[in-house]
């Protein structure tokens, strides 16, 4: 069939699409073999996950119509340069891919929602993955990006196959249909403004591209799809329950443990999810979480051969007039803004960097953080 060239899609300018072939939006968590490997959280290790970050190719555009049928034979298939994900492309000093820029109140773009400048920026980046056998044997195949301003076309062996305009937050896409074994080719198009500008009006420095980490998980075909954890306490705070409201892909029978934050088992056993299921864990004497003591609870959920690990705070955060209250103890709030920031990729930051900001905010006694 014949492609459309990237600016017959217009998604990113229409108020009708915020998101086209993505899943639905869910808890974060990541599959692993077994409860041990759940409990060690390293994600890169585990069976079902792979990353993409790295060197992808790259071509920048000061707007979307000069890039041309790039899903076509004679698309010129030599890339100008190659960028780093994540990063965003404004920091890639002396190549020309736009500048940075801050603005507070004022917004980039002119005010004429919902429509943005013709002169919009995009970059079009490219990386051949390889699959085998095993990878498609008994999987889907999804691929997560945890970050991308402002919007972006996943094209997956020149088949489009999502659009997502959700730049701060994840974006999963279920590709096991577009893909195969041996190479196959991956084409990002990431578009610097959207409809969607007009909502992330912040008070920052504005980046572009793929910010945040990109990569595969592999899932079962029986899985749990999400969750959802809530906790309350009594009025005296000397007993509580979690509940968590489970809902798989298909009818599963979904293994389940808590263990309190000693590393004690406190509950065990099994519930049937006819796609949904539920659970009430009562909590005697709980072990309250606050920031001096961030005490937490572990939900070991599986299915099949997927293990999911969940953290769990049992806590109570009130505010009574102008008081705010943590578990019925009175605070005061020491609280700043925080954006994702890096002096030398942008807004991707590493976790490293993450660690001592947060490190800085607490020897500074800061006890709250708005994450804009």
């Amino acid at each position: 069939k014949e492609k459309m060239m990237i600016f017959d899609y217009t998604f990113h300018r229409n108020l009708s699409h915020l998101h086209v072939g993505c899943d639905a939006p869910r808890a974060y968590f990541i599959p692993y073999k077994s409860d041990e490997n759940a409990k060690k959280g390293n994600r890169a290790a585990s069976y079902y996950f792979r990353s993409l970050c790295g060197r992808w190719d790259f071509r920048y555009y000061r707007r979307c119509e000069e890039i041309g049928d790039f899903c076509s034979d004679s698309f010129d298939n030599v890339y100008s340069d190659s960028i780093d994900v994540p990063r965003s492309w404004q920091t890639v000093l002396g190549a020309g891919y736009d500048i940075p820029q801050y603005t507070n109140h004022i917004y980039p773009i002119p005010i004429d929602p919902p429509h943005v400048p013709e002169d919009n920026p995009c970059g079009l980046y490219h990386r051949s993955l390889v699959l085998d056998e095993n990878d498609l044997d008994g999987h889907d195949v999804k691929i997560v990006f945890e970050g991308v301003d402002s919007c972006f076309y996943l094209f997956v062996n020149n088949e489009f196959a999502a659009y997502s305009q959700v730049s701060h937050m994840t974006s999963e896409i279920d590709i096991t249909k577009y893909v195969r074994p041996g190479e196959n080719d991956l084409k990002v198009v990431v578009v610097k403004w959207s409809d969607g500008t007009y909502l992330e009006d912040q008070d920052k420095l504005r980046f572009s591209g793929i910010f945040r980490e990109v990569y595969l998980l592999f899932r079962e075909k029986t899985r749990i799809e999400d969750v959802h954890i809530s906790n309350t306490l009594s009025d005296d705070f000397l007993s509580g329950k979690i509940n968590a409201e489970i809902f798989a892909n298909a009818n599963a029978d979904v293994n389940y443990r808590l263990v309190d934050p000693h590393g004690t088992e406190l509950e065990a056993g099994s519930v049937c999810c006819d796609r949904h299921g539920s659970l009430e864990l009562k909590v005697g004497s709980p072990m309250l979480w606050n920031d001096e003591t961030p005490n937490l609870y572990e939900l070991y959920l599986s299915c099949g051969n997927e293990h999911i690990r969940l953290e769990i705070g049992m806590r109570r955060v009130e505010i009574k007039g102008r008081v705010v209250l943590v578990n019925g103890k009175k605070v005061k709030a020491k609280g700043m803004n925080r954006h994702d920031s890096h002096p030398l990729l942008g807004a991707a930051t590493p976790y490293e960097h993450m660690l001592r900001d947060l490190y800085i905010m607490k020897a500074h006694n800061i006890n709250m953080v708005r994450t804009s």
